[in-house]
């Protein structure tokens, strides 16, 4: 695949997601990744459609081919992150979290979410740690950590 092809179909892909049809782009990221393996956007975008529809296992494995790819991209992280929570793959979730923050010592989704974890760890000090290691303001509640979620409801 030539990279004009690779293009039109990162653009039919984006294009079907915005149109609402999530199976249309999957096969359009799924034929780039068929011809391109490693080619980043379609790695992203098909994840995130994996993540969405709860296959946090395949979603996984795409996110990590992310990582390998671009290590210093703390978002590809943290989404790994996400997969593990939902896999209550806890010890993954953790080095997930923490190689997001060695990417971006400041990311601030990273750092939530690893507080988050921290504290249904039972590690508060750590939690109180990492926070006010990193910024000069007192950590956040729960519920700003659900706002950024998207979830809308209130913490466990």
């Amino acid at each position: 695949m030539d990279d004009l092809e690779c293009q039109r179909l990162l653009r039919e892909a984006l294009t079907l997601m915005q149109s609402g049809d999530e199976r249309g782009a999957r096969r359009a990221w799924q034929r780039v990744l068929a011809a391109r393996p490693d080619e980043p956007p379609a790695l992203d975008g098909f994840a995130q459609s994996l993540f969405r529809s709860g296959q946090w296992t395949e979603a996984r494995q795409l996110f990590a081919r992310l990582t390998q790819l671009k290590p210093g991209v703390a978002i590809h992280w943290v989404q790994q992150a996400l997969c593990c929570e939902q896999l209550g793959q806890v010890d993954e979730q953790e080095q997930c979290l923490s190689s997001a923050l060695e990417a971006d010592p400041h990311a601030l989704l990273a750092l939530l979410l690893r507080g988050d974890l921290l504290e249904r760890l039972g590690r508060r000090h750590e939690r109180q740690y990492q926070w006010s290691s990193r910024c000069r303001y007192p950590a956040p509640r729960r519920s700003l950590l659900n706002h950024c979620r998207g979830c809308g409801t209130e913490a466990r």
